[in-house]
């Protein structure tokens, strides 16, 4: 293993799999917009022999409120909450603005040297701003009661 893929394996545990989150940021956008968006209608009370009275408009609109709790991706993975995610990454995209596009060349698969070339920076700066952008995500995920400290 080379110092590069050293660097790259820096991160263990929970914030290996905030980043894998990240990484689908777009993805998990859709899965939730596609879930909110699908029809759960019921027309008929079944074999009771009572009529359910359905109110689609109350239906849709409580379908928007409700949170989602598991989206899977194309690929079969399984997100748990992940409207609280998307959270998370927003909340970290607020707090460090200027990370923001650093975590982005990050997820897209950049290797530091490139992403320090493309923002200008040097390689501690890079890592400083991915650093505090990381300890922040894992700290409001915990929050959000997505991950455990312990």
């Amino acid at each position: 293993m080379n110092s590069l893929q050293r660097q790259r394996m820096r991160r263990y545990g929970s914030n290996n799999h905030i980043e894998g989150i990240f990484r689908r940021e777009k993805e998990i956008k859709q899965a939730v917009w596609e879930a909110k968006n699908d029809s759960r209608g019921h027309t008929g009370g079944g074999n009771s022999g009572h009529a359910l009275v359905s109110d689609p408009t109350a239906s849709a609109a409580l379908h928007q409120v409700d949170e989602v709790r598991e989206v899977t991706l194309p690929d079969g993975y399984n997100v748990r909450w992940p409207e609280r995610w998307l959270r998370v990454i927003d909340a970290t995209y607020e707090k460090y603005p200027a990370s923001k596009r650093a975590l982005r060349l990050r997820c897209s698969g950049f290797t530091y040297a490139d992403a320090c070339e493309e923002l200008h920076i040097g390689k501690s700066t890079y890592y400083a701003m991915l650093n505090d952008a990381d300890s922040f995500a894992f700290a409001v995920a915990c929050q959000l009661q997505l991950v455990r400290a312990i």
